[in-house]
């Protein structure tokens, strides 16, 4: 959907990105992004009703709040009069945003207030509303002192209902001379119909599109980290977005991809197994703490040392999150302040034989740990001296429902906080360093796993000093969820960029066969979940019995034979010496892969080969690709080619074929599948003759593809 207006940047916006301390790129950046993002509205200066729905897609923890900050400035540059947040489910985040948002934007300097801010506001601010919407905005005057109304409001029904009611009672004719945008913060949270199935709204889903229903002229904007589920639902649904902004985050900024996979062995810390049912559910009167959380514990005191000696940052905090149980969290944050204790009462006094046995015993393998990343490292006996000092003013604090709010972190060195729920999306641990999250992937919902990522953030001045216990599962999770969020942000930037409608684009989500994209209820969307690759890593193509699909597939062979050929040579795995190969351009190859006829099952499966592929080239994993012309196939005549007949379906007509050769242990032939390089991306070029079951002749010199990825078995979501 293209821009129908363009937004301009005036005072407040650049006051506010001014006021930011971040570098000017990350300023210009996230200036456009709010100028594209506003520009997908409607126009405010045209009037007539208007709803339009907008995606806006971020990473954890990288500053989606800032961001939607910037557009609420954008927006009453030009003329916007009212901005609703829906800021989040629980109270804590609800209290966030706003004390963020009156620090940043709205609370005035002794002047005129271009904004008015209520929280959770009923029929009674109705009036102070109308009041506020009805003075006129005027952007040549000398002075304006009109104002834009700002109402935050928890995502509940009942909340979001009286401020639906508060609305309704405004003048129609008021309303309609007041473009609006609601800003659902975390919107693939709570606001997707959960009962679409039973042909009902749920109620948080209904309480939204009735307050839309009341703003004439508005704009629904969907602010997350995780678009899975505003993505999978159906197209015709009043929540499915029509356009898609993606939110690029700083050079500061560290994921998933820096955590758990290129810096795995630096970040990850595995808790063992043999510890796993203790640290899950321990079970007794007085358990004892695993033997992983006092060295997480022990790295913490250490890292706090080492961030105040050298003033950054501070405070620190480390992050306990077990399950949701509070019985659980009582007992972890017991566990917490008995090790601190007993860590800070063995090093008092540097004399004591106790400071000797606390360093061998507690304090030598996490120093070693943060040694191979932190250089220069004071010396050991220097960090464990201060740590008494230190610990003493660690606050531990559980967060819970009902639990007082964290005010003034700056109040204390060091913030070690367990939790479970409530310290999970939206919730932001200040200068977190150490995470220990001894629990599972549970049904394996990949935005909620992905949402438990609190360590994600702008934390490279002090990324040498993170570190994080998981259990193997989980860790894996995290790791596997890169590829997915990586290929997913590539295919929405380009519709960004493009100005291209979101219904333009048939979902292709990659993923893990382990994980779920998200909760199967708010998924109205047909899709199907296909296998992109069998166990062993291979993609055979099957369906070959379409002469229009065939041809496609020999021009394509064709230019493979003309312009590798020449480079083949022997294949040595095959001891018959019947194949050839040679090392080819993966570029080149996945061009002709995009191009490559295929029918049936084997349209979608080649195109998530593809993906990943195309992501192999882009992150430079490799330039190679290894080429096997089969069983010596020097043409595509067919005289070579080997015999294939239809394979009957059982209740219907025959439709596919096995191109593959098993095993022949007559001459030492490990089979086509053995056939492949297990560290570069390996395509099989068959020529096939095509046989009936009765022997009755096909065609000739049919091509055939197989393909072979070079790491774990993966899933496509595919729109149906």
């Amino acid at each position: 959907m293209e821009q129908t207006w363009q937004p301009q940047a005036g005072r407040l916006t650049e006051k506010l990105l001014a006021e930011q301390a971040l570098h000017e790129g990350s300023k210009d950046a996230l200036q456009a992004s709010a100028l594209r993002t506003l520009g997908r509205c409607g126009d405010p200066r045209v009037a007539g009703d208007h709803r339009g729905t907008h995606l806006v897609v971020g990473e954890v923890q990288s500053g989606k709040t800032l961001a939607f900050t910037t557009l609420m400035a954008l927006a009453r540059d030009n003329g916007f009069r009212i901005v609703i947040i829906l800021a989040g489910t629980k109270t804590n985040l609800l209290e966030q945003t706003v004390e963020r948002l009156k620090r940043d934007l709205l609370d005035g300097s002794g002047g005129l207030n271009p904004w008015r801010a209520w929280v959770n506001p009923d029929v009674a601010a109705a009036e102070q509303i109308r009041d506020v919407i009805s003075k006129p905005w005027d952007p040549n005057a000398a002075i304006d002192g009109s104002q834009a109304a700002v109402c935050f409001v928890l995502k509940h029904g009942s909340r979001l209902g009286k401020l639906k009611v508060a609305l309704e009672s405004i003048e129609d004719s008021v309303l309609r001379q007041a473009p609006a945008l609601i800003i659902d913060d975390e919107a693939d949270q709570a606001s997707p119909n959960l009962d679409h199935e039973a042909g009902e709204r749920s109620p948080i889903y209904r309480a939204i599109t009735d307050l839309r229903a009341a703003l004439p002229r508005s704009d629904f904007l969907m602010y997350t980290a995780t678009p899975q589920a505003p993505l999978l639902v159906e197209l015709e649904d009043e929540l499915s977005p029509q356009t898609v902004t993606v939110l690029d985050s700083g050079p500061n900024y560290v994921g998933g991809k820096e955590l758990f996979v290129d810096g795995y062995y630096n970040y990850v810390e595995l808790i063992p197994g043999s510890e796993l049912a203790a640290a899950l559910e321990p079970e007794g009167p007085s358990p004892a703490p695993p033997a992983s959380l006092r060295t997480a514990i022990a790295t913490f005191l250490l890292s706090l040392v080492i961030a105040q000696q050298r003033e950054r940052p501070r405070p620190l905090s480390m992050l306990i999150h077990p399950a949701a149980a509070r019985e659980l969290h009582h007992q972890y944050a017991a566990w917490a302040r008995l090790i601190r204790d007993e860590i800070a009462g063995k090093l008092i006094d540097p004399a004591d034989v106790l400071f000797t046995d606390a360093l061998t015993a507690e304090l030598r393998k996490p120093y070693e740990n943060l040694a191979g990343t932190v250089d220069p490292i004071p010396p050991l006996e220097e960090l464990a001296a201060m740590i008494p000092a230190y610990a003493g003013q660690v606050e531990i604090r559980e967060v819970n429902a009902g639990s007082e709010p964290i005010n003034g972190w700056g109040a204390a060195p060091g913030w070690i906080l367990v939790g479970g729920n409530k310290l999970e999306r939206g919730f932001t641990v200040q200068n977190l360093a150490t995470t220990y999250m001894p629990r599972g992937s549970g049904v394996g919902n990949a935005d909620t796993i992905q949402q438990r990522g609190r360590f994600f953030g702008y934390k490279r001045e002090y990324l040498d000093i993170c570190r994080g216990w998981f259990n193997a599962e989980i860790a894996a999770d995290f790791a596997d969820y890169v590829k997915h969020e990586e290929s997913l942000r590539d295919a929405l930037r380009v519709l960004d960029h493009d100005d291209l409608p979101l219904s333009s684009w048939r979902r292709e989500l990659l993923l893990s066969p382990q994980l779920r994209p998200t909760r199967t209820q708010v998924i109205s969307l047909p899709t199907s979940r296909l296998a992109i690759t069998s166990d062993d890593g291979w993609f055979g193509q099957s369906h070959l019995f379409d002469l229009v699909a065939a041809k496609s597939s020999t021009d394509v062979a064709s230019e493979m034979f003309a312009e590798f050929r020449l480079d083949a040579t022997a294949e040595t795995l095959d001891p018959r010496g019947r194949h050839r190969s040679a090392r080819v351009p993966l570029t080149r190859v996945h061009e002709l892969l995009a191009a490559w006829g295929t029918i049936g099952s084997d349209v979608d499966r080649l195109l998530g080969v593809g993906l990943l592929i195309g992501k192999a080239v882009e992150d430079g994993v490799t330039s190679e690709c290894l080429l096997v012309f089969m069983d010596g196939v020097e043409s595509l005549a067919g005289e070579q080619g080997r015999r294939r007949r239809k394979r009957e379906q059982r209740g219907g007509p025959a439709r596919t074929i096995n191109i593959f050769q098993g095993r022949d242990p007559g001459n030492g032939y490990p089979g086509d599948r053995a056939i492949f390089d297990p560290d570069l991306v390996t395509v099989q070029l068959h020529v096939l003759n095509l046989f009936e079951r009765d022997d009755t002749a096909v065609a000739k010199g049919v091509p055939a593809i197989a393909v072979h990825l070079p790491q774990a078995v993966t899933t496509l979501i595919l729109q149906d």
